[in-house]
C-alpha cells in the first residue's frame, strides 16, 4: 500500500532528525553543515 510506504518513508526520516538533533545536541555545536533537503526527496 502507497499509504503504508509513505508512513515507513515519514518515521525513517522523523527518526534519522530525532538522531541528528540529540547528536548535536551532545557535540554542543556541530561542525558539519546539516544535510540538504535534496537527502529526503519527496515522492
Amino acid at each position: 500500500m502507497p499509504v503504508m510506504l509513505d508512513l515507513a518513508r515519514l518515521l525513517r526520516v522523523v527518526m534519522f532528525r530525532r538522531m541528528v538533533r540529540i547528536s548535536k545536541a551532545k557535540e554542543g555545536k556541530a561542525e558539519s553543515p546539516p544535510p540538504p533537503a535534496a537527502a529526503f526527496p519527496l515522492p
